[in-house]
């Protein structure tokens, strides 16, 4: 492993460091292109073929059984499964904040501009194999999936040579809510995943990392369909003082480089004892080290123990070097990060190694490779949708732009352009307008007449999938009678004071697939509940529109305010609430709630505000919710009219 003071390292062993992983897939492309392009041609038949000759498996059926998944949840520890729970709620709790909703802008008087966001349709996951299993990265790639919305999701991952795939890797596929898995790995995997064969369907996107084949295949898919970014073999920057501690910074060095012999692990120190001892500490961890074949061949062929003759000089290298991780040990780590510009992930100080990211931080691990964090960022939600701009002008602000883009039209020689604009301001134009909002006055007014005998706002959907089997009946003019049977007792208590407090009829009948876990089936209630909720509001006319509630339980106390905006967003605070009450997992109330608000297209803030008993809060929080929407559901208006900014909703 390379030790020496940075402006002495020779300029080709320089850019060797800089370009590490990146050389390699240059020369790849060949045989990737071979393999994808046969894919292509063949489909399934020539994913046999590859799985056979790089995996050691054959094949009958592509995908997944469920039978294979539901076998999964009793072949893994009890300790492991709550692990990824755990890691789940991390990664749930910061993703969820990834998109705040935006507001219009009123760029003239009458004129507003906004964005609303659409999840794409169907995305692609690939989950790498090989040296190790890696469950989290099903969580870290699913999870901002779900929160986005994204409905198709479909999972590669290779295979082991008995044609199976690890038992952890489908507890935590189900965890996450991943329905479709293929036993596919590799370049082959891109391939399906990017033109479609007789059993994967084709997607739009694909995510996730690999080793510099799968790289180098998403490289050469983009175009053909959308890659999150090139994230090829994981490399890690440390930038640290002498404030550093050696084992540490030794420990996290030797933690990157046992994923595989392309790692690239690199510290860029000031103090030159500093990487002497650290030099001395990976040659001790080594000895007792399960993975050492594949951590000393990474360290030799890039690792580097760096010094620089200035904190200044150290910055400029790991901006020039832009890690996947960068973890910063200095004595001032807040200063660094403020002249940092390139890099994926950064871990300040001694207590913040880069393991602790890629399980159970919150961040994403999902990284760009190879000195793409230059341009781009980590996977997050906004990876997994775009945003629509939407525009909306009234006549007398369409009159304030008329002759700027009459003028502009003109001036780039489309007519056309500019007749599109003056033919509203014609004669006569105004009158035409006038006899068609007479009309709709005199609709409204015919509506008017027949609100008292509105029809019952009722409504029944029902959702069935592999995992479940929902069915839900909700009478927004109820009493308060709930009837709800589902496989999850506390969540039943808890729909049970929802439609008591919010004095609605409620029915719920729910069947799914909780011997793996609770999570499929707490989802799809909320999904069938916010579907039933939009369809039992009709048209909305003359609802309040805004609710809001306390509600107490003993010493818990919990907050909901509500919108029926049609734009969802979802905002939960839950601080100190336990994870568990009983058997129920309470991250899955989070989950509960995202799926209900982006089906019923509102807008909802939950807020647990105290509480020792995580029973009494959350049974305050449903309480609260109840209340919420029973005053936002209420018939407040008896023209029909709801308000709105633009008017009425």
């Amino acid at each position: 492993m390379l030790l020496a003071r940075l402006s002495e390292v020779p300029q080709e062993e320089y850019g060797r460091l800089l370009q590490r992983s990146r050389q390699q897939m240059d020369d790849l492309v060949p045989t990737v292109r071979a393999v994808m392009e046969d894919v292509r041609a063949r489909g399934d038949a020539a994913l046999r073929d590859y799985t056979q000759r790089f995996d050691h498996a054959q094949l009958e059926t592509l995908e997944v059984t469920p039978e294979e998944l539901a076998q999964a949840g009793s072949q893994v520890e009890p300790e492991v499964i709550a692990a990824l729970k755990h890691a789940a709620s991390t990664i749930r709790a910061f993703h969820s904040r990834h998109l705040p909703p935006e507001g219009r802008v009123e760029t003239e008087p009458g004129v507003s501009v906004w964005r609303v966001w659409r999840p794409i349709e169907r995305v692609g996951l690939y989950i790498p194999g090989g040296k190790a299993t890696y469950p989290s990265s099903i969580l870290m790639n699913v999870i901002p999936a779900k929160i986005a919305g994204c409905q198709d999701i479909v999972l590669c991952s290779p295979p082991r040579s008995d044609g199976t795939i690890s038992p952890v890797l489908l507890v935590a596929a189900q965890i996450a809510g991943v329905q479709r898995i293929f036993k596919l790995g590799g370049v082959q995997a891109i391939a399906a995943m990017a033109y479609g064969t007789e059993s994967v369907p084709r997607v739009l996107k694909i995510f996730g990392a690999g080793n510099a084949y799968v790289a180098t295949a998403k490289l050469l898919a983009f175009g053909e369909v959308d890659i999150d970014m090139p994230a090829g073999p994981t490399e890690l920057l440390i930038l640290a003082d002498e404030t550093a501690n050696p084992r540490f910074v030794a420990a996290d060095l030797v933690a990157q480089a046992e994923h595989a012999e392309d790692s690239a692990c690199v510290l860029i120190t000031t103090s030159r004892t500093l990487a002497e001892q650290v030099a001395a500490e990976i040659a001790a961890q080594l000895e007792t080290l399960e993975t050492r074949k594949y951590a000393e061949a990474s360290l030799e062929r890039y690792g580097a123990l760096l010094v620089a003759d200035a904190l200044d000089e150290a910055i400029t290298f790991a901006n020039t070097y832009a890690p996947e991780h960068l973890q910063i040990i200095t004595a001032d780590d807040q200063r660094v990060l403020e002249a940092i510009q390139n890099a994926g992930s950064v871990f300040l100080g001694n207590w913040s190694p880069s393991p602790a990211g890629d399980y159970a931080t919150g961040s994403n691990h999902v990284l760009p490779t190879g000195r793409y964090a230059r341009v781009f960022a980590p996977l997050s939600v906004e990876s997994f949708g775009r945003k629509m701009q939407v525009q909306e002008a009234t006549r007398d602000g369409l009159e304030r732009l008329r002759a700027t883009v009459e003028r502009l039209a003109t001036e780039e020689g489309l007519p056309g352009h500019q007749h599109s604009i003056a033919v509203r301001f014609e004669a006569g134009a105004d009158a035409q307008g006038a006899r068609t909002l007479d009309l709709q006055v005199g609709n409204a007014q015919r509506f008017e007449n027949t609100l008292d005998a509105r029809p019952a706002r009722l409504a029944v959907i029902g959702r069935v999938t592999k995992e479940t089997n929902v069915q839900i009946t909700l009478n927004l003019d109820g009493e308060g009678n709930a009837r709800i049977q589902t496989s999850v007792p506390f969540l039943d208590h808890l729909l049970n004071s929802f439609a008591r407090h919010g004095r609605f009829d409620l029915e719920v009948t729910a069947r799914g697939d909780t011997e793996i876990d609770d999570h499929h089936t707490v989802e799809d209630i909320g999904i069938v509940l916010g579907q039933v909720l939009q369809h039992a509001l009709g048209t909305k006319r003359g609802i309040a529109r805004f609710g809001s509630a306390y509600a107490p339980m003993d010493e818990a106390l919990a907050r909901t305010v509500l919108d029926i905006s049609g734009r969802p967003f979802l905002g939960y605070e839950a601080p100190g609430l336990a994870p568990w009450v009983g058997r129920f997992d309470t991250a899955l109330v989070e989950e509960f709630w995202r799926a209900f608000t982006n089906n019923a297209q509102v807008t909802l803030h939950l807020d647990i505000i105290r509480g020792k008993n995580a029973h009494h809060m959350l049974e305050a929080l449903f309480k609260s919710a109840g209340l919420a929407l029973h005053a936002a559901t209420r018939i407040a208006s008896p023209d029909g009219s709801v308000p709105s900014t633009k008017g009425v909703l």
